[in-house]
């Protein structure tokens, strides 16, 4: 069993969007060394569960002074005036991403054979996206966390030796 804790801070995000709070936990069994696997020791060289769940941030995109707003100067009429090229947004926050797998490692024939299965499941909240303002704002886009995502799967690795030799 393992557990993690993290709280990231991020100095390009502002007043208390600025940390985050990151878990995570894992456990694994092998139950390939347990007596109820004894009778099937020729077969199951190796047998392993596992599982783990863990929430990770991200924050990157985001530019130096992005969450500030940000004036340009620009000609119009033969004068000089600002010209708004930013929009602020203070509460923009960490992308979090919940991450769920469990899974099965197994060794077959003196691990001759190997196959690892694992499913996942992994939902991106608050997931940055530039949300598409009027024209006539003179700005194109406005970075929020507006966005969500999941991916899900399960993935199959079967490896063999198929050759084993001293040279």
């Amino acid at each position: 069993v393992s557990v993690v804790v993290r709280r990231d801070g991020y100095s390009k995000l502002l007043g208390d969007n600025r940390w985050g709070f990151f878990p995570g936990v894992s456990a694994g069994w092998v139950f390939g060394k347990e007596k109820f696997m004894e009778p099937l020791q020729d077969i199951f060289s190796f047998a392993k569960l596992r599982a783990s769940y863990g929430l990770n941030g991200n924050v990157s995109g985001i530019s130096a002074y992005g969450l500030q707003g940000s004036y340009g100067l620009k000609n119009y009429g033969g004068s000089t005036g600002l010209l708004l090229t930013g929009l602020a947004n203070p509460g923009l926050r960490w992308e979090k991403s919940h991450t769920f797998e469990v899974g099965m490692d197994l060794g077959f024939l003196n691990n001759k054979y190997m196959a690892n299965l694992t499913y996942y499941n992994r939902r991106t909240k608050d997931k940055y996206a530039d949300s598409p303002l009027p024209s006539h704002s003179g700005i194109s886009s406005w970075k929020t966390n507006n966005g969500e995502l999941q991916n899900q799967g399960l993935e199959v690795d079967l490896t063999a030796r198929f050759i084993d030799t001293k040279d």
